[in-house]
């Protein structure tokens, strides 16, 4: 039977003791284990998280190139209007500049959606901030 005596305490002796030594060897290696697998969730949360960016960065992309085609395909039926409109005169007038605004406007809505798309693409210029959303609206005729 070992009997434990705590009353006198010989630090010089019982820090080298070669079981506490051991002990310590041991403890630090835990620690250093505990800290690899710390790191290790870390990065794999940072992945995780990079990964959901990216998902969500194809997904607006995906919806900015639906509304392209909507824009586009805006632009086409307001220019065949235009040209089935008879009131439409070809030096210009009113008619034709109502028509020169809208195809104006939506002119700027493609570049705007472009200029989006491409950031969104290119990861150099996706550290910038994207301007406001545009909004596809109703054009009247």
């Amino acid at each position: 039977m070992i009997l434990y005596s705590f009353e006198k305490f010989n630090e010089s002796r019982d820090t080298n003791d070669p079981l506490m030594v051991k002990l310590r060897a041991e403890a630090i290696q835990r620690l250093k284990e505990i800290e690899k697998l710390k790191a290790s969730k870390e990065k794999n949360n940072a992945e995780k998280a990079l990964d959901k960016k990216i998902q969500k960065d194809v997904k607006q992309i995906e919806r900015l190139k639906f509304k392209l085609e909507e824009l586009q395909n805006k632009s086409t039926e307001v220019y065949k209007d235009m040209e089935n409109d008879p009131d439409v005169e070809l030096e210009g007038g009113r008619v034709a500049n109502h028509y020169g605004s809208i195809l104006n406007r939506i002119d700027k809505q493609i570049q705007k959606v472009r200029k989006q798309i491409e950031i969104l693409e290119n990861p150099v210029l996706a550290s910038k901030k994207l301007e406001t959303p545009v909004k596809i609206g109703v054009f009247d005729n």
